[in-house]
Parts: C-alpha cells; sequence; structure tokens
C-alpha cells in the first residue's frame, strides 16, 4: 500500500471514530433528558393522585357532615311539625266544641222563637175567630132597622148604614166588641144633641153628594162640625178642616198689624186654604194637571208656602216677588226657579186664586211635549206660555167664620 493511500486510509478511519462518538453522545443526551422528563411527571403525577386523595377525603367529609346537619334539621322539623299538629288538634276540638255549644243554645232559642211564634199563631187565631164570633153576634143586632135615641131625637136606619164606615163611631158601636143595652123597645140611646143628627145620617147613607153648604151660618156649621168630629167623620166630610186654624192664624196676625196690605193678604190668603190648578186645554203633564196645593205655615219672603198634597211640588213666592211652582228644595231657598211660573209682581195679586188666567209659563219639565215643540220651546228660549190656567179655590174660611169677620170690619173700617 502506497504512504497516500495509508494516509487517506487513517484519515477516514479517525473520522469514522468521531461521527460514532458524536452519535453516542446526542444519545446519551436525548436519554439523559428523557429520563428527566419521565422522573418530573412522575413527581407530578404524586402530587395529582395526592390532591385527588385530598379532595375526596374533604368531599366525604363534608357530605358525613351535611348528611348529619340533614339528620338533625329534620328532627327538628318533625319535632315542630308534631307539635304544630298537637296544637292544631287541641285548637280544632276546642273550636269544635264552642261550635256545638253555641250550636246547640241556638236551637235552643230557634225551638223557643217557634214555639212563641206558635203561640202567637194560635193567640191570632184565637182572636180572628173571637172576632167572627163577635161579628156574628153582631149581626144578630136588628138586620132591617136599627132604632136609635139620639139626645131626644129619633131615628131609624138599617144596620148597613150606620156601620158603611167601620172606623166610625158607629162602626165601634156595633162591631160586637161592646155589650149593648137597648132599652125595653129595642132602642139605642145615644147621649148627643140630635138637631143636627139629619146630617150625620145624610153623609152615610150618600157620602159621595153630601157637603156642608158654604152659605150656611157659621155658628151652625160649627155645632155641625163637632158632631160629625165626635162620630169619626169629619175627616170625610171636611178634608181640608185642619187647614182653618192657619187661616185664622194668618187673619188674627193682620189684624194686629193692622195695615192695609196685610188685611187683604190676610183675608185673600184664608179664602184659598186649598186651591186646585190645571191648564184649561191639555197642556201640562199629568203631575202638574188637576193638582191640589195647600196652605201651610210655612213662609218663604213673607208669603205663606203651599204644597201639593202629594207633598211633592211647592207654590212659593220667590225673592224677585213672582210666584213659582217647583220642587222642596228650591223652595226653602226662595229661589226664582222651578217649572211653572206666573211673571206678574205677586205683591198685588197676595193669593195664587188672585192671579189672572194669562201669563202664566211653564218649561219642558211641566209641559206635555208636543205642546212644547210646538209652542217653540228649544234650549235657548225654555219657557213657553201655557194658554190659560185655572186657579180654584176648593177650600176656605167662610166670611162669617169669627176671625174673617173681624178681618173684613176692620179693612172696611180702612177703606
Amino acid at each position: 500500500m502506497s504512504a497516500g493511500a495509508a494516509a487517506s486510509s487513517l484519515a477516514e478511519g479517525a473520522a469514522n471514530t468521531d461521527a460514532q462518538t458524536l452519535r453516542d453522545a446526542i444519545h446519551a443526551g436525548v436519554n439523559a433528558g428523557v429520563q428527566a422528563v419521565l422522573q418530573e411527571v412522575s413527581s407530578r403525577r404524586g402530587e395529582a393522585d395526592a390532591a385527588v386523595e385530598a379532595a375526596t377525603l374533604a368531599c366525604a367529609q363534608m357530605r358525613a357532615s351535611a348528611e348529619e346537619e340533614a339528620t338533625q334539621m329534620r328532627a327538628v322539623a318533625w319535632e315542630e311539625v308534631t307539635q304544630m299538629g298537637v296544637k292544631a288538634r287541641e285548637e280544632a276540638a276546642q273550636v269544635g266544641a264552642e261550635a256545638r255549644e253555641e250550636a246547640a243554645r241556638m236551637t235552643e232559642g230557634a225551638q223557643a222563637g217557634i214555639e212563641e211564634l206558635r203561640n202567637e199563631a194560635r193567640a191570632a187565631r184565637d182572636a180572628v175567630e173571637a172576632e167572627k164570633a163577635s161579628m156574628e153576634q153582631a149581626h144578630t143586632f136588628q138586620r132591617n132597622k136599627i132604632a136609635l135615641n139620639v139626645g131626644g131625637h129619633r131615628f131609624k136606619t138599617s144596620l148597613q148604614t150606620l156601620t158603611s164606615v167601620p172606623d166610625s163611631y158607629f162602626g165601634s158601636l156595633f162591631s160586637g166588641r161592646f155589650e149593648q143595652h137597648p132599652d125595653a123597645e129595642g132602642v139605642y140611646f145615644i147621649d148627643r144633641d140630635g138637631t143636627h143628627f139629619r146630617h150625620i145620617l145624610n153623609h152615610l147613607r150618600d157620602p159621595g153628594s153630601f157637603t156642608l153648604s158654604p152659605a150656611m151660618p157659621y155658628e151652625r156649621r160649627a155645632e155641625i162640625i163637632m158632631e160629625f168630629q165626635f162620630y169619626g167623620l169629619l175627616d170625610r166630610v171636611m178634608p181640608y178642616y185642619g187647614l182653618e186654624h192657619i187661616g185664622v192664624s194668618l187673619l188674627k196676625q193682620a189684624c194686629t198689624a193692622g195695615t192695609k196690605h196685610a188685611l187683604q193678604a190676610a183675608v185673600a190668603q184664608a179664602r184659598a186654604l186649598a186651591v186646585e190648578m190645571g191648564s184649561t186645554t191639555p197642556w201640562l203633564i199629568e203631575e202638574f194637571q188637576d193638582t191640589r196645593y195647600l196652605i201651610t205655615e210655612v213662609v218663604i219672603n213673607d208669603v205663606p208656602v203651599w204644597v201639593e198634597e202629594d207633598g211633592t211640588w211647592s207654590m212659593y213666592l220667590s225673592v224677585d216677588n213672582t210666584l213659582w211652582i217647583s220642587d222642596i228644595d228650591m223652595c226653602a231657598k226662595g229661589e226664582a226657579s222651578g217649572y211653572i211660573n206666573h211673571p206678574q209682581e205677586f205683591a198685588d195679586s197676595m193669593a195664587p186664586t188672585m192671579l189672572p188666567s194669562t201669563g202664566w209659563m211653564s218649561n219642558d219639565t211641566a209641559t206635555l211635549a208636543s205642546k212644547y215643540a210646538s209652542a217653540g220651546g228649544t234650549d235657548e228660549t225654555p219657557w213657553v206660555d201655557v194658554p190659560a190656567m185655572r186657579v180654584t179655590a176648593v177650600h176656605g174660611l167662610p166670611d162669617d167664620e169669627p176671625a174673617m169677620a173681624a178681618a173684613l170690619r176692620q179693612l172696611a173700617a180702612l177703606t
């Protein structure tokens, strides 16, 4: 082998040796790194396992603690529920006992009430039977004729006539509730003045047509009124007689005042204690047509108030010195407001009956709708003329009544 080839061979061998050494070194380094990583991973795994074990232990402890607390809470709750149940049963038992006691009392009271009602019903039935028996006994009186001796005046009439007004003197006398003692001839004596008794019988025989004539002298009229009052018939014969004391009072006050105007007003008002109003042709609605107004002791703006019989409407002097028909509230205030009005100053008239029949006005509340429309009534012109109004006195004091006569004499002396 030549020297060059040998040198070349040596160089190649050396190179191969160095490469192997480098590979071994790299391999050893890699193995060492891998081992280190594996050791680190193993160490970390151990820590993780320890943490997991610790967490598992802690969870077990917490679960055990929670279960113990829950067991205690269930025990406490059950005890409370048990106590509440016991208390509720005790209260329910007490309420039940009270309810039973109250029901027993109510039942006892109801039974007592029922028994009382039964007793009342029996008493009422017995009273009815007794009344029937009395009525039967009453009919045993002379059925066709009754003979009366009234203060020495003899009268004969029928039982039906005498008892035609049940709540009158004779209605009670012959009801059977009172024992009767006719004389030997079967005549019943009544200790009253018999002079005017024929008027009593005439009214009982024909109550629809009998009236006391206004032309009758006052003294005689007063005597007859006294007899009607005794026999319980005055309200039927003279339903407005109770107003006369108002007229007398007005006249006496006027006589005391002594002025011509006061006397004229009192005389006019005393002659119109009860008045009837209505249109002479169909014009006013039913509530205002043919209504009667009665004088009262109420005074508004120095003039008495007349009130409709049913108490719905009032007729009064307003603050503007004209006569109005309105409701009670407006009347109390004396307001110039209402449903029917006469614009003439009332001071010159003094009583409703002295106002002229023309000049009356009505609004839509008091007027028939067709008449109101035909007369041109609107919201802008709410008042329409009533063609003619009828105002008639149906009851008043006669001129020979003492207070009226005195006022008329005093008035005559002033003219």
